[in-house]
């Protein structure tokens, strides 16, 4: 008797981390990168072009037009106290720039980035995109050399 009730106590429980399982796995297929282009839901989105082939790439984001709208670097002058590190993250349009961390893998996460903060919308700049992507990831001047901890970088 104590074994059915556990049972059916159980079920539902099973059932919804089930259904959780499944909508993040079609959460993670909406955003995909192939060939230097970024698709949403399946449909093309934005392009996403690596320039160089060291390990710290470079990255230009694009429009479906080809019309660059900002660019990633690695900021090779600093870290933070934690000792994470950063791509600067530039938008041509405004100059503004903030500052994205290194990943694993940078060409997904990217990806994923510009789509969750809709960075282009109707072949350009989305300002809203902007806005949001730079709340999330803002410059960070206290970014620090990485021979002289102390000494704060400017950029």
């Amino acid at each position: 008797m104590k074994t059915i009730i556990l049972l059916s106590f159980l079920m539902p429980i099973t059932g919804f981390f089930a259904g959780v399982g499944i909508t993040n796995k079609q959460a993670s297929r909406a955003v995909t990168w192939e060939t230097d282009t970024i698709y949403k839901d399946n449909a093309p989105y934005a392009l996403l072009l690596r320039k160089g082939r060291s390990t710290m790439k470079e990255y230009s984001i694009r429009t479906l037009t080809n019309s660059e709208i900002a660019y990633a670097k690695y900021d090779a002058n600093g870290q933070d106290a934690g000792g994470h590190e950063y791509y600067r993250f530039t938008f041509l349009g405004s100059g503004a720039f903030g500052h994205f961390p290194l990943t694993p893998k940078m060409d997904k996460r990217l990806s994923e980035a510009v789509v969750e903060n809709e960075l282009v919308a109707d072949g350009a700049i989305n300002p809203a995109g902007e806005r949001r992507f730079l709340l999330i990831y803002p410059n960070r001047p206290v970014l620090q050399n990485k021979d002289n901890c102390d000494k704060p970088q400017s950029h």
